[in-house]
């Protein structure tokens, strides 16, 4: 699908100063949106082979004051 040889890069400008995007893969693009389509029509039909989920415990946080010790003074935050 990519070509190239071995041992070589597929990209020699994957992360470097020259990567932009001038040379996009429309063909890999295709493919991966189409793969992540898929995956999500399938998973989103049903919860069936999933594990159960645990109960989390909540507990409660008490609150000292509702007024913040620190308000913004332009872009600066003061006490």
């Amino acid at each position: 699908m990519f070509g190239g040889k071995a041992g070589d890069w597929y990209d020699p400008c994957y992360h470097q100063l020259c990567d932009d995007l001038s040379n996009p893969s429309y063909e890999a693009w295709l493919v991966n949106t189409r793969l992540i389509a898929h995956s999500v029509g399938v998973y989103a039909e049903s919860f069936e082979g999933f594990p159960k989920r645990k109960e989390v415990k909540k507990d409660t946080v008490k609150v000292e004051s509702l007024s913040p010790k620190y308000k913004y003074k332009g872009h600066s935050l003061v006490y």
